[in-house]
């Protein structure tokens, strides 16, 4: 292959390896790192203040304590109604916070970070809010 050929084929392939690797969204570990849950009380949620509540597993399956759990929640259709926040150890590598659902129903994103030592871990969840 001629060098002049060949440098864009090796700037392709630099760009796609690149990007391939960055694939994780920021986390600095794969996802099978941590095994994270979220259920909600009331179940299904409804309008007003929902108890989120986060289960964290580390890669054997085992409760993952002492973890940094912060969780962010928005609206999927309508702006402005972000609310964030960390998440309260409860034991047993349980984390939960209430968050306030009461200005609109329909889907919710809930958007889970985890991080602990070189752990880190964001992970997205919908839900729908009657």
């Amino acid at each position: 292959m001629k060098t002049s050929t060949a440098m864009p084929f090796i700037l392709m392939l630099i760009g796609v390896l690149g990007v391939s690797a960055c694939g994780g969204g920021g986390a600095a570990t794969p996802a099978a790192s941590m095994q994270i849950s979220v259920t909600t009380l009331p179940d299904p949620p409804v309008k007003g203040p929902v108890e989120l509540i986060v289960d964290v597993k580390d890669a054997q399956g085992q409760p993952l304590n002492g973890a940094n759990v912060i969780v962010l929640t928005s609206h999927t259709t309508m702006n402005g109604m972000n609310q964030q926040g960390p998440a309260k150890a409860r034991g047993n590598g349980r984390y939960a916070m209430v968050t306030d659902m009461s200005g609109m129903n329909g889907q919710w994103l809930i958007t889970v970070q985890v991080s602990k030592g070189s752990l880190n871990l964001a992970q997205d969840f919908k839900i729908d809010v009657q």
